[in-house]
């Protein structure tokens, strides 16, 4: 007799011990960071050249042209955007990012080991950002926290069961997905509280294939970002509303959310403790 630790299931999570593929961590200010402020957020190029050797900057070029019987360019004006900041794996795919906008920024892991590791690097390169911000008149709107999860079935030669990845009564996957025999998805959204912020959930399930050959792998893609809304600017010191502390509370909802969604065989086999 099988136990569930041995159980063979119809899906797999990408990463064997994990099915994380990409973390997010983001920051939104209003108002829009004015130009000295993107400045300075760029100039984070040289302070983390070792752990993002990658810079790029982000460009807007805006073209004056000259009217007549044959427009020609009169004039073009480069405004700052942002900046992307990469770190690169041995294969050249990237592994950490820091990307600032007009409003945002944002680091994205795509290597994940463990909360506490990707957490506690994440945080640095925040801190790194905020004190490149200096007196800017941008304060604190929204914290958000995103996490991408696949699971693969590479056996399609019967009918995955959909059974042994979801819950049957779980809350976030429309129920035609378990009678589906093609792709599918299911996306939704809710409000909750995260102490005493009003918390957005925003969650997007996929059922594809992996490339166009429909004789590959089926991809169940995970996409679940839980966003707090801090507030419409009127936060003086951004640095003190945004911790380890605060990001775990926003990682605990991600977890809440898989352990509604996935079965306890599946909960086991990437080690989810809710």
């Amino acid at each position: 007799m099988q136990t569930s630790r041995s159980k063979k299931l119809s899906y797999r999570p990408i990463n064997g011990a994990h099915a994380i593929v990409e973390v997010v961590f983001f920051v939104q200010f209003s108002p829009e960071f004015n130009q000295a402020t993107r400045t300075k957020l760029a100039s984070l190029e040289f302070d983390l050249k070792n752990d993002l050797p990658k810079a790029e900057q982000i460009k807007k070029v805006a073209f004056q042209f000259a009217s007549g019987h044959h427009p020609s360019v009169q004039s073009s004006d480069e405004e700052l955007l942002g900046v992307v900041l990469q770190g690169l794996k041995e294969d050249g795919s990237v592994e950490w990012m820091l990307r600032t906008t007009e409003n945002t920024i944002a680091i994205h892991c795509l290597d994940y080991t463990t909360w506490a590791e990707v957490s506690t690097k994440a945080e640095g390169f925040l801190k790194k950002a905020f004190a490149h911000m200096g007196d800017s008149n941008s304060s604190l709107a929204v914290v958000g926290l995103k996490y991408v999860d696949k699971f693969i079935c590479h056996d399609i030669s019967d009918q995955p069961n959909l059974s042994e990845l979801f819950k049957n009564d779980t809350p976030h996957v429309v129920k035609t997905a378990f009678y589906n025999d093609g792709l599918w998805h299911s996306n939704s959204g809710w409000f909750d509280k995260l102490d005493e912020l009003q918390c957005l959930n925003q969650l997007n399930i996929d059922a594809s294939f992996m490339d166009a050959n429909e004789n590959k792998p089926i991809e169940i893609s995970i996409d679940h970002t839980v966003i707090a809304i801090i507030g419409n600017g009127n936060c003086s010191e951004p640095i003190l509303e945004l911790n380890l502390d605060f990001m775990s509370k926003l990682h605990l909802k991600n977890k809440k959310v898989l352990a509604d969604l996935l079965t306890e065989d599946m909960q086991k086999r990437i080690n989810l403790k809710p």
